[in-house]
C-alpha cells in the first residue's frame, strides 16, 4: 500500500507544481506523456495521454473504459469510483 499511496503524493506534488509553473503546465498540455516522463513518472508506450484543465466554471466527466468482461451494475463486486468536484 505504501507504494501507492507514494505514488499518489507524487502525483499531487506534481500538479501543485503544475498549477504554480505556467511553463510546465503548457508542456503538460502540450506534451503530456513526454512532460511525465521527464519527470520520473512511467508511461506504457501504447499508453495515449489527453489533459484537459478544469476552471472554476467547467469540470470534466471521464467515461472510464469498459472492463474487458462483461458486468452488470447490480454486480456487488462493482464499486463506485465517480467523484463529481461540484
Amino acid at each position: 500500500m505504501a507504494k501507492f499511496e507514494d505514488h499518489g503524493k507524487k502525483v499531487a506534488q506534481f500538479f501543485a507544481r503544475a498549477w504554480r509553473d505556467d511553463q510546465l503546465k503548457g508542456q503538460l498540455k502540450s506534451d503530456p506523456k513526454g512532460t511525465l516522463k521527464k519527470h520520473g513518472f512511467t508511461i506504457p508506450d501504447d499508453v495515449e495521454l489527453k489533459v484537459l484543465e478544469d476552471t472554476p466554471n467547467v469540470r470534466h466527466v471521464v467515461l472510464p473504459a469498459a472492463p474487458k468482461t462483461s458486468v452488470s451494475a447490480d454486480d456487488p463486486g462493482i464499486q463506485p469510483q465517480i467523484t463529481i468536484p461540484f
